[in-house]
């Protein structure tokens, strides 16, 4: 998991939470487990694992979900109705190409009833817009996610997601989906032809726009600092070398790391 998720639970929990495969995920859910953390794709691997019936089993288990959906919403669909999710979180300045700062929060309705916000200010009573006559006692929470907004948003990262996202919407989630996944599926064949190592990409996970590979006796993050200076942006984490191709790339970005990284290997 990506440190930020895997921070947030160890601090609730005050002591180290069960970190295990996402194969054997369910033979560590207990009794006492009340929540499970999942991303909807892993940031190393780019492993995109079946989320559907592993939240309706737990679900049905009282379990309550929370999903990082940070590396991969912007590029790939999500259907909260469908999947329904107890908490979405996701951070924009990745898929949803937005500047730092700027991301979301879903709360379940039926989450929201009984879960307090643990940041308190005057935007947290539902009548904070009434100015003229702002209450004064214990605030009278609303009934939507606003709730959780205790002080004022950071209105330019906003404004410029709000941009980005019109235009995602402009082009269709559907078309952009598809294009991230020709373009991974052809990063994956570059990649294999200079003798990558697809283990990450093996196991029963979905298509994924990340693709994570090994170049065996290469050093990825030498490779990676390489092909900056080349203006070529790759990323390299624990060991993988991945490239993470949006829909204002082309086939021709590929053919270039190919040919630029067969002169490094």
């Amino acid at each position: 998991e990506f440190p930020n998720q895997l921070y947030a639970a160890q601090s609730l929990s005050g002591v180290r939470g069960v970190e295990c495969q996402w194969e054997v995920l369910e033979e560590h859910v207990t009794s006492r487990t009340r929540v499970v953390l999942l991303s909807t794709v892993d940031y190393v691997t780019g492993r995109r694992p079946h989320l559907l019936p592993v939240i309706r089993r737990l679900r049905e288990r009282g379990i309550l979900v929370y999903i990082d959906g940070t590396q991969s919403l912007g590029a790939l669909r999500f259907d909260c109705a469908s999947i329904q999710p107890d908490f979405l979180a996701v951070d924009a300045y990745k898929w949803m190409i937005s500047p730092n700062g700027a991301g979301l929060l879903y709360v379940a309705p039926e989450v929201r009833q009984w879960l307090r916000p643990n940041v308190i200010g005057w935007r947290s009573d539902r009548e904070w817009r009434n100015v003229d006559s702002l209450h004064h006692g214990a605030p009278r929470f609303s009934e939507s996610a606003e709730k959780y907004e205790g002080g004022m948003p950071a209105f330019s990262p906003l404004y410029a997601m709000q941009a980005s996202l019109e235009l995602m919407h402009e082009l269709g989630a559907d078309v952009i989906e598809a294009r991230v996944l020709e373009l991974a599926a052809c990063a994956r064949e570059a990649l294999q032809s200079l003798g990558a190592d697809l283990d990450a990409l093996s196991g029963d996970y979905l298509p994924s726009q990340i693709v994570a590979v090994r170049f065996p006796g290469a050093d990825a993050s030498l490779l990676a600092r390489q092909l900056a200076e080349q203006n070529i942006i790759v990323s390299a984490r624990r060991g993988y070398f991945r490239v993470s191709p949006h829909f204002y790339n082309n086939e021709d970005d590929v053919s270039m790391l190919r040919e630029r990284l067969r002169t490094l290997l």
